[in-house]
């Protein structure tokens, strides 16, 4: 399912299902952009129509990380679930059996850190 990328706005009701940001409960926002390209809701985020909940690893360090301090009331979000694809005509390539080891390698220290 594509990430959602979003602002909060007054006046605006929303979905707590979608809504990365139900830790700052009574506070409205609105879905101002959606994309399930992280390439889309970066432009979305360095435009300044938007906030999105990005993971570490692919948000660029020039954006500003958000959080309680900043009058959001975000917290920690969730743990997600992440699946890695590879097609089978893909097996025997060097460059993609290498990415996919450095994913999966990268992928299992993340989710073994505190």
């Amino acid at each position: 399912m594509p990430a959602q990328t979003e602002t909060t706005r007054a006046g605006q009701p929303g979905s707590k299902k979608r809504n990365p940001f139900t830790c700052a409960p009574g506070r409205p926002y609105k879905v101002v952009y959606y994309s399930s390209s992280l390439a889309g809701q970066i432009a979305a985020v360095e435009s300044g129509l938007a906030v999105a909940a990005l993971t570490q690893c692919s948000a660029p360090a020039h954006l500003q990380v958000l959080g309680i301090e900043h009058g959001l009331g975000l917290g920690p979000l969730e743990p997600m679930q992440v699946a890695l694809y590879r097609s089978s005509a893909s097996r025997g390539s060097k460059a993609v059996d290498s990415l996919h080891r450095t994913l999966l390698q990268t992928l299992r220290q993340t989710s073994s850190a505190p």
